[in-house]
């Protein structure tokens, strides 16, 4: 089901495979793609990526993680492209250090933090004024992925508990404006990131998760597509009634 003519789908994060197929995803279904990221190049992939599917997008530079920054690039967007009608956080990061409860250091738990809590904050509240004007959006956080043995990462574990949190609060608050607000949490996924991460730490990916794999019903790793359609799934009409949800993209229980 493809959506009305018009509608603007921002997508934060397409440096990452999951920003990146979403991007697709959407503009497949109709959407005119508004793809953020730090990095220019990035967003000139994405924005590649969906031109040559026949869809339509703008690219736009902005570090979502400070406040100026994430309250211009939406202002941008609403003034080049138009009043988004969705919103996609997918600012999560791969930590850079151990996952030990205490071998972090605050600076580590700051930049954790920043990119997959604060700036989802910022993002949606710059975004909703927006989405109830319009009397019809979305909001969709994508909660960075926890794998077997992760339980121990504090950030982490407290950046995905408090995306939840977050999702419920907004849901309840721009419910009634006909915005819902709902989160994807990936179990394990293959994404270009993950593979590069494992080659770097001197193993191949499947030996780096065999742990995690093993625990998966499924038998493997999810794909950035699989994610992407449950962010999908959320943005579209279908969804009217679903709020406040967390959706687990993890191959079986988790």
């Amino acid at each position: 089901m493809s959506q009305p003519p018009g509608r603007i789908a921002v997508v934060a994060g397409v440096g990452n495979d999951i920003g990146l197929a979403t991007a697709r995803k959407l503009s497949r279904h109709g959407y005119r793609i508004a793809v953020v990221d730090r990095k220019e190049s990035l967003c000139y992939r994405a924005l590649e990526a969906v031109s040559a599917d026949g869809g339509e997008a703008q690219a736009f530079t902005a570090d979502v993680r400070l406040l100026h920054e994430a309250e211009a690039v939406i202002t941008r967007i609403a003034e080049d492209l138009g009043e988004p009608s969705v919103l996609v956080n997918n600012t999560s990061q791969l930590p850079e250090f151990a996952p030990s409860s205490l071998s972090g250091t605050a600076a580590d738990w700051d930049s954790q933090l920043r990119s997959d809590l604060r700036a989802p904050y910022l993002l949606s509240n710059a975004a909703r004024r927006h989405l109830t004007a319009q009397g019809w959006g979305r909001i969709i956080t994508v909660a960075r992925p926890l794998v077997n043995g992760e339980g121990r990462d504090l950030a982490a574990v407290a950046a995905v508990d408090g995306v939840r949190g977050l999702t419920k609060a907004l849901a309840v608050e721009l419910g009634p404006h006909g915005v819902t607000v709902n989160a994807v949490l990936p179990g394990l996924i293959a994404t270009e990131q993950a593979r590069t991460a494992a080659d770097l730490a001197g193993t191949g990916f499947e030996e780096a998760h065999k742990a995690a794999l093993d625990l998966i019903p499924a038998g493997r790793p999810g794909t950035p597509e699989e994610v992407a359609e449950a962010i999908w799934f959320f943005a579209s009409d279908g969804a009217d009634f679903v709020n406040g949800q967390v959706l687990h993209v993890a191959g079986g229980p988790v």
